[in-house]
């Protein structure tokens, strides 16, 4: 029997990991479906040159796309290359599960699967929620309501997102689908030699992600040369303000490293002894089942959709609260240290079961095998 078909379109497939949650995810699952009878193609933007040799290696295929406003760099996304291939990419697939937010990719590849009739699945990631002012309600009146009336299911994280997609859509077909990781995809190794404890932030620099809290924190132990504070993230609205925080920070232990590849975040969690993710927002974010891959102990904020499970993983901690004191109070009461392998094994071993990607996979394959049965019936 012919594999069957599934195009994957995310907004972006970068380089330095500006749109990195939503590419991880679709990797992961790209990775599971090998040697099953589903063939799984990623289609996305790229705002750099890619070569074609880099496309094959990753298994995905990258258009070069360029911002038609530059305020919206992200949303506005888009190319005549990029719509062609898009329309081409769906017709030649059995099914299209869309990554999807407000930005011009998704809703044109929306609209494609309708006019194709091909079934479609939406995958919100978190980044549908209601807006309130009339352009808001208008534009998803127009151009986002009519994309989540027709796909066969919406891939929700938590019941609190899908909560948060009915205020979009009453009617939305939400299914708790939760982000799942390969465990098998690094080897535990303690390759530090550093004396220091190395406290990291590794994520997009937006103001939900609470880099700030982070920066107060490791104000707070400025004088303390034990820890080294290391930041890691292409910048979504707040590198601004860390570089002026930077200009007038009392000491030497704060760092902003940069935007870092997705290949080069398992490297970075591995060498640290404490991932901090102190988001205001945040549904089930990708960067946390990667520490627990490369067993690297975790300060975390409830807000995080897989709070429930964290608070049982030693030496983790999950705290509640939304400002920089509960964050330094956290801090203190967890009393990081260097993490040696065996508490990378214990970590790694008592997680693996609760986020391995293997029924994440299944479930998901499930709802494809479902809407290709359903398809076959109808002929």
């Amino acid at each position: 029997m012919e594999n069957r078909k599934v195009l994957h379109v995310l907004t972006l497939i970068e380089g330095q990991g500006e749109y990195g949650g939503p590419v991880t995810v679709a990797r992961t699952f790209r990775d599971a479906s090998k040697g099953t009878s589903f063939e799984l193609k990623l289609l996305g933007g790229t705002r750099v040159q890619v070569s074609s040799k880099l496309g094959l290696e990753i298994g995905s295929h990258a258009v070069l796309v360029k911002a038609i406003i530059k305020k919206y760099s992200i949303s506005s996304s888009i190319s005549l290359k990029m719509v062609t291939e898009i329309m081409k990419s769906i017709q030649s697939s059995q099914i299209i599960h869309l990554h999807f937010a407000r930005d011009l990719i998704q809703i044109l590849s929306g609209f494609f699967c309708i006019l194709a009739r091909k079934p479609f699945f939406i995958q919100t990631h978190g980044m549908i929620r209601r807006k309130n002012s009339w352009i808001s309600k208008l534009f998803d009146f127009l151009l986002v309501i009519p994309i989540i009336k027709r796909a066969q299911l919406c891939f929700v994280l938590t019941e609190a997102e899908g909560k948060d997609l009915k205020k979009v859509y009453a009617q939305a077909k939400t299914y708790i689908l939760r982000n799942g990781y390969d465990f098998d995809k690094w080897s535990l190794v303690r390759n530090d030699d550093s004396n220091k404890i190395r406290v990291v932030f590794c994520s997009r620099l937006h103001a939900t992600k609470g880099v700030r809290h982070f920066c107060e924190l490791a104000k707070h132990y400025s004088n303390d040369k034990r820890y080294v504070f290391e930041i890691y993230g292409p910048d979504g609205g707040e590198l601004f303000w860390i570089e002026n925080f930077l200009k007038d920070y009392p000491g030497d232990n704060l760092i902003y490293r940069g935007s870092v590849s997705s290949s080069e975040v398992l490297g970075i969690l591995s060498k640290s002894d404490l991932l901090v993710l102190p988001s205001t927002y945040d549904p089930y974010p990708m960067i946390i089942l990667e520490a627990l891959c490369t067993g690297t102990p975790l300060l975390v904020n409830s807000v995080c959709g897989q709070s429930s499970e964290l608070s049982n993983i030693y030496p983790s901690y999950v705290y509640k609260g939304q400002d920089s004191v509960s964050l330094i109070q956290a801090f203190k009461k967890l009393e990081p240290i260097k993490t040696d392998l065996n508490v990378r094994t214990q970590i790694r071993s008592s997680c693996r079961n609760i986020f391995g990607i293997e029924s994440v996979w299944e479930n998901l394959r499930k709802c494809y095998e479902q809407t290709t049965e359903m398809r076959s019936g109808g002929k």
